[in-house]
């Protein structure tokens, strides 16, 4: 065999393995929270999707010191999440105190993002921030132009850009 094609086999063969452990190491079962935080008096749920089924699901509201504040029952629902097939939901709109939480899924080690019971953070100019930073032009977030030769003129039918 030519030395060129033994190469070409011996990359071909890593590449393989390497996209095998990336497909493998996808998380089988994953809690979904509002990383934006529940208001106290609003409706709060958080998901559990899986590729298996779960027998019973409950999750475990966790403070930041790890107590078990409550425990929470899910029930599936009727349609899938894809990749996922089953999809789980936990109503906990009871919950009105107010701190920084997690949930943790009953039996295993799999947990949520910590996330906030309580006012919404003041987040709107973060977010005004980024929007203009992603408008057509220069972006100094990533430090290269963005959307050139997408967009209308606002001065008549002129070409963009």
């Amino acid at each position: 065999m030519k030395k060129n094609e033994i190469l070409f086999r011996i990359g071909f063969l890593v590449l393989t393995c390497l996209c095998y452990t990336c497909i493998q190491a996808q998380p089988s079962t994953e809690i979904r929270v509002n990383l934006g935080g529940y208001p106290m008096s609003q409706p709060k749920k958080a998901l559990v999707l899986s590729k298996v089924e779960l027998q019973n699901p409950t999750l475990l509201l966790k403070n930041t010191d790890s107590e078990i504040i409550e425990r929470i029952k899910g029930h599936l629902n009727a349609s899938a999440w894809h990749p996922f097939s089953y999809y789980y939901v936990f109503d906990f709109s009871n919950f009105k105190t107010e701190g920084k939480y997690s949930f943790t899924l009953q039996g295993s080690d799999i947990a949520s993002e910590y996330f906030f019971v309580g006012p919404y953070p003041n987040w709107q100019e973060d977010v005004i921030d980024f929007i203009r930073t992603q408008r057509c032009g220069f972006n100094p977030l990533v430090r290269e132009f963005c959307h050139q030769k997408d967009a209308l003129s606002f001065f008549g039918d002129r070409p963009d850009s």
